[in-house]
């Protein structure tokens, strides 16, 4: 049940992030913070109705293309990948935004074989960000 949750979780937050770019602003931030309680409380079914809220959201922002949530998150995840590995090849983050991508990016694909080398690049460079924010 744990990876389930973690997975609904990684979902909410990809959703976050596309209606962000979309013009969602601050108050996705709440979310995040909501999103991040209710995964801590282990709400299987909290987390689902949040997919299901930001699913809602993010269909009415597509305007009127009925795109299935899974879609999205693939779209996102295939979009954000291109950018973290951008990230990567400059060897540094720079930005909040940056550190909140790359973050996402190894939330998402923490299990998965194929990205074992980037996520430890990814690691570093979020312990190297943090480090320069604690200066």
């Amino acid at each position: 049940m744990n990876e389930e949750l973690k997975i609904l979780k990684d979902k909410c937050i990809s959703l976050v992030d596309f209606i962000r770019v979309k013009g969602g602003g601050d108050m996705m931030d709440e979310y995040l913070k909501v999103i991040e309680a209710t995964f801590a409380k282990g709400s299987k079914k909290g987390l689902e109705r949040i997919v299901k809220d930001l699913a809602e959201w993010a269909s009415g922002i597509t305007s009127g293309v009925s795109e299935n949530v899974d879609d999205i998150v693939q779209g996102l995840t295939s979009k954000s990948k291109g950018q973290v590995l951008e990230i990567l090849d400059e060897e540094k983050i720079t930005t909040d935004s940056e550190y909140q991508l790359v973050l996402n990016f190894v939330n998402f694909h923490y299990d998965d074989l194929e990205e074992r080398e980037n996520i430890k690049k990814c690691n570093r460079l979020l312990r190297e960000y943090n480090s320069s924010e604690e200066e």
